[in-house]
């Protein structure tokens, strides 16, 4: 297993389900909803309290988009993918809703899907070794072309 920092701010290596889960999406909604919750209720109140929320808000959304996507970047990578594709994942239904509706969320959907549940692969590849495997964070493999 990873440590909790490792899984929740780098983009380098590689992370499988039960880390995602354990390590990445619990710690996220224990920690982010006892801080989101109220500053989502200083914002309903409107006024000086709502400047409040949104400049609370700012530094936490900030955090929370460099560990969402340190977390999809590293299952991606487990599935053998470039970290990339967390680009497709997040910014293509955000970006293409307007043209294509509902299919663009289900793009994002089904994306997130396989990053959350799938299993990587048990093989090492060019982002390292996959858990539990007895060189893990001692060197990395070596890259092969093909």
């Amino acid at each position: 297993m990873s440590s909790v920092r490792y899984v929740l701010f780098s983009f380098d290596g590689r992370i499988g389900p039960v880390d995602y889960w354990l390590k990445g999406v619990l710690p996220i909604a224990l920690c982010g909803l006892p801080i989101y919750i109220p500053l989502t209720i200083l914002l309903s109140n409107g006024g000086s309290a709502a400047a409040l929320a949104v400049l609370g808000m700012i530094p936490f959304s900030i955090v929370m988009l460099w560990v969402g996507f340190a977390l999809a970047i590293k299952r991606w990578h487990d599935l053998g993918h470039p970290g990339w594709l967390v680009l497709i994942q997040y910014g293509f239904p955000v970006l293409s809703y307007w043209y294509l509706g509902n299919l663009a969320v289900l793009v994002g959907v089904g994306m997130w899907v396989v990053v959350a549940f799938i299993p990587g692969n048990a093989e090492p590849n060019q982002y390292g070794y996959p858990m539990g495997h007895p060189l893990r964070g001692k060197r990395r493999p070596p890259v092969t072309s093909v």
